[in-house]
């Protein structure tokens, strides 16, 4: 069995050990981060009893391979650079995402490099139409960076299988890979193809995994957020939930929000009519998720932080008529919600 190390320390990280399977084939040898982190990693050594530790160094000579998540909480990539480094000096196995990996420039043999996100592979089809995807499809989207979709999508999984059924999960999370879950395909991100050659590819790609996994239900995590927020957060205008769902026909969406983006009856009808006109998928579920965001003018851009505290923000929103408002944290309320929209799937379900 592999033995692999996750750095940094963020959310992401969190959730891959504590929703990591008993029957994987790798175990989590130890877990690093940042000199900011080290009373974090002390806590999650006590409540996880997997060795955490600054010392990176230390913590690569306990494993074969090195698992190198996004950077989200924005930390310097030179901190990423000089880990990087260290794990090719000492010849050990290398999972990044790729985009990623070139914001490092390291220009040096990447032999024990596996790129979990590979834009540059891009398949050779002569694509006329587009295929008809049978599977029902959920699609995960959000307002933004940093608000919870990984986590969203986790739990959607667990639920749906619990009542079950087989899902194929297609995470836009690389570190989902390691949560038996397929990865969204990097030509999404390229800037050689156009907007038509992306929606036909992903058409082509989803159709061979669902004859590849004959699910019962499709789970699509959709990245960034469905549009622009703030001058200094452009979402990528939303081209690939665009392009998703502009491949495929989505059956339901739902939608994290930030915690400071409390909604009321006006607010989250302009939402659901916008994600109807726009991705031409129904929303009426929304989870609240425990990441806000500040816009610092200063530095023209927007900061990630987690409330602790969930008191310091109303939440009238959560008993709109019409609509079902979750906090992430509530598991029973989002398993309700989850099993709505299965209730509504069923005439399309071909198992049944």
């Amino acid at each position: 069995m592999k033995k692999i190390v996750l750095f940094p320390l963020n959310n992401d990280t969190e959730l891959l050990i504590k929703n990591r399977s008993s029957e994987a084939s790798y175990q989590i040898a130890a877990v690093t981060g940042f000199v900011e982190d080290k009373y974090r990693l002390e806590e999650l050594q006590r409540e996880s009893k997997i060795y955490c530790d600054v010392d990176f160094e230390k913590c690569i000579n306990m494993a074969d391979a090195i698992v190198f998540a996004d950077n989200t909480m924005r930390h310097d990539y030179n901190g990423f650079r000089e880990r990087v480094l260290k794990a090719i000096e000492k010849k050990k196995e290398i999972y990044i995402n790729f985009a990623l990996f070139k914001k490092l420039d390291i220009s040096i043999s990447k032999a024990n490099i596996h790129f979990l996100q590979d834009e540059t592979n891009l398949p050779q089809n002569d694509i006329k139409s587009l295929k008809e995807i049978e599977t029902p499809v959920l699609t995960v989207l959000g307002l933004g960076e940093n608000c919870d979709k990984f986590n969203i999508q986790i739990k959607t999984k667990y639920i749906i299988e619990k009542q079950g059924y087989k899902v194929l999960s297609i995470f836009s999370n690389p570190l989902g890979a390691f949560l038996d879950g397929e990865i969204l395909p990097g030509f999404l991100y390229s800037k050689s193809l156009s907007f038509p050659e992306k929606i036909k590819m992903f058409n082509f790609w989803i159709y061979d995994l669902q004859e590849k996994y004959k699910p019962d239900i499709i789970v699509i995590g959709c990245p960034s957020g469905i549009a622009e927020f703030d001058e200094y957060e452009a979402n990528f205008y939303g081209e690939i939930p665009l392009v998703i769902s502009s491949a495929i026909k989505v059956d339901a969406g739902i939608v994290a929000l930030y915690v400071n983006s409390e909604q009321d009856e006006k607010s989250a009808e302009l939402l659901q009519n916008f994600c109807l006109r726009k991705y031409n998928t129904e929303v009426n579920n929304f989870i609240m998720s425990r990441q806000f965001f500040k816009v610092d003018h200063e530095w023209r851009k927007i900061q990630y932080y987690t409330v602790m505290d969930r008191k310091q923000f109303q939440h009238k929103s959560i008993e709109i008529p019409n609509f079902f408002i979750s906090n992430i944290e509530d598991d029973v309320r989002i398993e309700k919600q989850i099993v709505q929209i299965l209730d509504k799937f069923k005439n399309n379900f071909f198992v049944i």
